[in-house]
């Protein structure tokens, strides 16, 4: 997809990521059950809603591969190359992805409702409710306008 962005045009891309539970089998033999157990149990929660924008070739809005440039490098993750549905050895928290969802909503409310795009991205914590909004800056919002007006 980042690839697919940077050659396009014109595009605005959301994408939504988030954090799987750890599984047993990723720790070291050596590590107590119990911290085991509790790193699993505090896994899962985090997850990120990052919205790109492209006009006229230019980036607007950095996309999810210019923010977190690490992922692009990322092979050994299951996830870029399975669904939600796949992910056996590192399962989703049901919660996270509604949160997720909930989160890519307020994206798409502002663009279908009033056609605007208020936030670059949005990081959360399903476990405790949290979210932090990045907004779009106004460096942003002028490149957009003078690319609109040309």
């Amino acid at each position: 997809m980042h690839e697919y962005f940077m050659q396009a045009d014109n595009l605005l891309y959301i994408d939504v990521g988030v954090e799987g539970v750890r599984v047993k089998e990723e720790f070291d033999k050596d590590i107590p059950f119990q911290q085991v157990a509790d790193l699993i149990a505090d896994s899962g929660f985090s997850g990120q809603v990052v919205a790109g924008l492209k006009v006229k070739g230019e980036v607007v809005v950095p996309p999810v591969g210019l923010l977190y440039p690490d992922i692009l490098e990322d092979h050994d993750s299951v996830f870029p190359t399975q669904s939600c549905a796949e992910t056996i050895n590192n399962p989703q928290r049901v919660e996270t992805n509604r949160y997720a969802a909930e989160m890519t909503n307020v994206l798409i409310n502002n663009l279908l409702h009033k056609g605007v795009l208020i936030q670059n991205e949005i990081t959360f914590n399903s476990r405790d409710g949290v979210s932090a909004p990045t907004y779009v800056n106004g460096e942003m919002k002028r490149k957009l306008k003078e690319l609109m007006n040309n």
